[in-house]
């Protein structure tokens, strides 16, 4: 998610000066990024496969989070360079923003996790659940209840 910031100058007029408020160069307040050079095996070739990564992508109600977290203030936003950048790509930067969990579910059997167990949980090829840690900045509260 974006957050929203504005650049600004205001200059005096007796000593040129100039006092600016200026953008972040980060453009995103929360970001989930996954090791796909993890130690564990399965989960560096789960973690490396586009499609689980788009899959979870699509999983994340990213609007709820802007009304819950953000007070509707934020802007859904990829991992990419921000607008007003010579590398600003619109496409890159919103592909794969929509919270659509078939869509989601679409993308992880493409990545090859199709089997569930007996509550619906996907199982990764050794047979277990799928599951990873997040580590969360916990002096962020924002960050921590979005994640929750």
């Amino acid at each position: 998610m974006e957050t929203p910031r504005q650049s600004s100058c205001r200059t005096g007029k007796k000593g040129g000066y100039g006092l600016f408020v200026a953008r972040r160069a980060w453009s995103n307040a929360l970001l989930i990024t996954l090791n796909q050079t993890h130690k564990n095996k399965v989960l560096r070739k789960i973690f490396s496969d586009k499609n689980f990564r788009i899959g979870l992508s699509h999983a994340i109600n990213r609007e709820e989070l802007n009304q819950l977290i953000y007070a509707g203030q934020a802007k859904p936003y990829r991992a990419a360079p921000r607008e007003g950048s010579a590398l600003y790509d619109e496409q890159m930067t919103t592909q794969y923003l929509k919270y659509d969990v078939q869509l989601a579910n679409e993308y992880l059997d493409k990545a090859g996790l199709t089997t569930r167990d007996a509550e619906g949980y996907r199982l990764g090829p050794e047979g277990k659940r799928v599951t990873f840690a997040i580590e969360v900045l916990t002096g962020s509260p924002i960050q921590s209840d979005a994640l929750d």
